[in-house]
């Protein structure tokens, strides 16, 4: 990333998801080390705005380091994104996090009832249907990078598996730093803790008017009041319980089929973007 100026109103790398694969890990490591332009809030959808107002949005949200990061989950189901992008900055980064589908699928459920919603389902009776909230689709990592056709270089993609970060935490934080262009530094010891673990709505109905009432102050441009309400303690304590959701574990065996084809079809697609697991 060297070569851009400081004063240049682009973003420079887009992590673009998919939920629930380690962005939120991301987020904070790169935070903590203070060389990386990080927004003051995870998600700021810079994309989202009209392009005659990204240039404010990215000056009252980042400082003047470089690159610049977008951590914006929705990117990744936007079928619109790869012609934004380009649009945006041509010669952006994309990061792409994965995991197993069905592992992402059953984390993204229990993110779903964390937030009130099918509290008195299970995943397997959720999935059998319909899937509202298209989550096997959505673990369909080929489908999306299909979305870009040719117009990634190869230097321009990384595919990181949440795999990696459990499995070599140092190793996938090197990756991603040389991918970057940043220097590899050591890990702290807040790098080698989970960031997000599993939780559950103490009230359905609070945890449903608590993601309406975000998604207000969001659309009205109140994203750095957002952060900080979110990181109160007392907020989350009250929202949720540490407990793991019911029906949180399944038997894969009662998966659909089309997720099983996913998780078979999941190490090829590993090794066909450059990532060989053990």
């Amino acid at each position: 990333m060297s070569g851009h100026e400081a004063n240049d109103p682009k973003i420079d790398v887009f992590f673009i998801g998919v939920g629930k694969c380690g962005t939120s890990w991301i987020y904070k490591h790169l935070s903590r080390r203070g060389d990386i332009g990080v927004p003051k809030i995870k998600e700021p959808y810079i994309l989202n705005h009209p392009r005659h107002e990204q240039a404010s949005q990215i000056e009252a949200l980042y400082d003047e380091q470089r690159p610049r990061c977008d951590f914006s989950n929705v990117y990744y189901w936007d079928t619109s994104i790869p012609e934004k992008i380009a649009e945006h900055n041509p010669e952006a980064k994309i990061v792409l996090t994965v995991r197993k589908p069905s592992k992402r699928v059953q984390s993204h459920f229990a993110f779903l009832q964390r937030n009130g919603e099918f509290v008195d389902r299970g995943l397997v009776d959720y999935l059998n249907s319909g899937d509202s909230e298209q989550l096997v689709e959505r673990s369909d990592y080929q489908r999306v990078l299909d979305r870009f056709g040719d117009a990634l270089a190869d230097d321009q993609l990384l595919v990181l598996p949440l795999e990696l970060l459990a499995a070599n935490t140092e190793q996938y934080a090197h990756t991603l730093a040389e991918f970057l262009g940043v220097p590899k530094l050591a890990l702290s010891e807040e790098d080698t803790q989970t960031v997000l673990g599993r939780s559950s709505a103490r009230s359905p109905f609070l945890s449903r008017a608590a993601k309406r009432l975000a998604g207000q102050l969001r659309d009205r441009g109140y994203l750095v009041a957002l952060a900080r309400l979110k990181e109160l303690s007392i907020i989350q304590r009250m929202l949720f319980s540490q407990s793991s959701p019911a029906n949180a574990e399944i038997d894969v065996n009662e998966l659909p089929k089309r997720l099983k084809d996913l998780d078979a079809a999941y190490p090829n697609f590993l090794r066909r973007y450059g990532v060989h697991l053990n």
